[in-house]
């Protein structure tokens, strides 16, 4: 019984031998083939960092960094609530600066990977079924009215050429200058944001749906001088989601939790400031107040959000 034990132990151990002998450096008997796949690593497995043995992460799937998407990427869905069950509802207009400090992600320095870049790209290329809608008279309308925004239509007025007229100041005469109109992804720095706030009967939780996202476009004179910002056209959240799901935002707190852009805007991490609420006279808050009143304003039309969702409960 001792010799056939020993005799069973003897063969197992030279077979695991043998097994680590064949897959040790993936092996193949050619030294010019060995020496390649020892250099560059496994060519069918790209999933390291660094050869340090960090996979990359994955939302719901694959998501390249830096701009690039991928396939097969979906944004969960919204928890059913149904309309009897929203016992207070407010809408809310905000403007995201890409300039404050918490916003700083959304100007990612990677090129073609800024927020506008993505969603301005999405929208020329009508990704994922994207439809631009025209900004019309009031900020919502194109949530009752759905006027289409026809691409061809948007690239004429935002792209071009204009003739400008300068004088010589030597010779007097009359030089002509052509200056090329086109968007540059680099001077935009706010959007707009339309939200529902509503309080769900069901869950006694206060929750938030964003409905819409306008970048703006700042217009210069010929001189250089700044007049103001226009929308240029608003996006219906819901059908962007399955674009911003499918891009990485960098996180530079934690570089183990990559986020994408949905994440962002659903977790809302990012700084806003509120310049409409819904009211019986339909005017925003620059319409009442200004400068300094005007952000006392919107401050206190969030915490009146967040006190109608304390005040409902009962202690």
């Amino acid at each position: 019984m001792q010799k056939r034990f020993l005799t069973l132990l003897a063969f197992f151990t030279l077979s695991t031998c043998s097994v680590w002998a064949q897959n040790d450096g993936d092996q193949t008997g050619d030294p010019a083939a060995d020496a390649t796949t020892a250099s560059t690593g496994p060519a069918s497995d790209d999933r390291f960092l660094g050869g340090m043995g960090v996979y990359k992460r994955a939302l719901h799937g694959t998501i390249e960094q830096n701009g690039t998407a991928t396939t097969g990427v979906r944004p969960l869905e919204y928890d059913f609530v149904r309309q009897s069950d929203i016992y207070w509802q407010k809408r809310i207009w905000r403007v995201i600066d890409f300039r404050e400090k918490m916003n700083l992600p959304f100007i990612y320095p990677k090129p073609g990977a800024k927020f506008f870049e993505i969603i301005h790209r999405a929208a020329m290329t009508s990704e994922e079924g994207l439809k631009m809608y025209s900004t019309g008279e009031n900020d919502d309308q194109f949530l009752s009215k759905g006027l289409y925004l026809d691409t061809a239509a948007f690239k004429t007025a935002f792209n071009g050429s204009d003739t400008s007229y300068i004088p010589d100041p030597n010779t007097g005469e009359i030089d002509t200058a052509v200056i090329v109109r086109k968007i540059d992804a680099e001077k935009v720095t706010k959007m707009r944001v339309i939200e529902d706030w509503f309080f769900d009967d069901e869950s006694s939780t206060m929750q938030v749906r964003i409905l819409g996202i306008c970048p703006l476009y700042p217009m210069y004179t010929s001189s250089g001088q700044f007049v103001g910002e226009i929308p240029m056209y608003w996006l219906y959240y819901p059908d962007l989601r399955k674009v911003l799901t499918k891009y990485e935002v960098y996180n530079s707190r934690n570089d183990a939790k990559p986020m994408s852009w949905d994440d962002v805007m659903e977790n809302r991490f990012f700084s806003s400031y509120i310049y409409k609420e819904s009211n019986v006279y339909d005017r925003r808050i620059s319409d009442y107040a200004n400068g300094l009143d005007a952000l006392l304003e919107g401050e206190r039309i969030k915490q009146d959000i967040m006190d109608k969702e304390q005040f409902l409960w009962s202690y």
